[in-house]
């Protein structure tokens, strides 16, 4: 994704896969909250990696499995303010970043996209966009 975009982005809908190709987007038609607690989000928070940043599964559901959605890759959220923390119920607006270089837990080298949280999407924003981390 082009660096420094602004995209509104839509974890409300769980990416659907096969074959290593996404296949469409499930909506959850519950409430957000429920949505969460079943795992039918393609976001899901894991922790706070610094005092600035978030760190997100970004989940889907593989078809050929047929088991509930599951980790495909991770998203970093950078926040102006860390009490700024974006939270579930409405989609995002997020500004491109350079990817976030590390390790992982086995000291292995590993890059993580990452975006800026810039604020809550509102009516007139930009069409929704669907992300699939890395």
């Amino acid at each position: 994704m082009q660096q420094g975009k602004l995209v509104r982005l839509d974890y409300l809908r769980l990416p659907v896969i096969y074959n290593d190709r996404i296949l469409g987007y499930a909506p959850c038609d519950a409430t957000p909250e429920v949505c969460l607690q079943i795992d039918a989000l393609g976001l899901k928070f894991n922790r706070m990696v610094a005092a600035n940043q978030a760190l997100y599964d970004v989940m889907a559901k593989d078809v050929e499995s047929g088991v509930a959605a599951t980790k495909q890759g991770e998203l970093i959220v950078d926040l102006a303010d860390p009490s700024d923390q974006p939270t579930i119920g409405k989609d995002w607006i997020v500004q491109t970043e350079e990817p976030t270089k590390g390790t992982n837990e086995f000291g292995a080298s590993i890059t993580v996209a990452t975006v800026q949280f810039v604020r809550f999407a509102s009516e007139g924003d930009a069409p929704r966009v669907q992300f699939r981390g890395n």
